[in-house]
């Protein structure tokens, strides 16, 4: 059992900071039973075994604790997190008018292909003002324009729909 009194072990607790009497031990090897054991029998459990007793839940009675490293516990903490965040996708949304320029879309495009490289999805949007909704085949148009300078790295999820004085739909990355 290794002594951590520095402020990152403090993020969890280890060995003697855990002040229960009874804990729930769960993934122990193969020599070992899970099941619940007094705090002074875990504490010396963990020690036989060179390695160290950690709190992982304590909205249970008995807490639940997890006798293994503490750094290599760390690790797979941070490793799971990683990979939760690369597995989240966020809705990134561009907007423009009807009358956007071609060099101005082609930015647009760019933007949108940076964000489905990333992973994320686009809601590509096109805002009405005034009468110009009486042409809504222009943000027709211009929302298609935009999907084919962006189909190498995305597809669009739906066909555009005119909601209010909003023309949108959205892309999907490639897999």
């Amino acid at each position: 059992m290794k002594n951590y009194n520095n402020k990152k072990a403090e993020e969890h607790k280890i060995n003697s900071n855990i002040r229960e009497t009874e804990v729930r031990l769960v993934d122990l090897p193969e020599t070992h039973e899970n099941g619940v054991y007094k705090i002074d029998v875990a504490l010396r459990m963990a020690e036989e075994l060179d390695s160290d007793l950690i709190l992982i839940s304590d909205k249970s009675k008995p807490v639940i604790c997890r006798i293994m490293d503490y750094s290599k516990f760390k690790y797979e903490k941070k490793k799971k997190e990683k990979d939760l965040k690369k597995k989240t996708s966020v809705l990134k949304e561009l907007k423009f008018s009807p009358d956007i320029a071609e060099n101005d879309l082609a930015i647009k495009a760019k933007k949108a292909i940076e964000f489905l490289d990333e992973g994320n999805k686009v809601r590509v949007t096109v805002q009405f003002k005034g009468r110009g909704i009486v042409f809504k085949d222009r943000g027709t148009i211009v929302l298609l324009k935009l999907a084919e300078l962006a189909q190498e790295v995305g597809l669009p999820e739906t066909m555009p729909e005119l909601n209010g004085k909003r023309m949108s739909f959205t892309l999907k990355p490639k897999k």
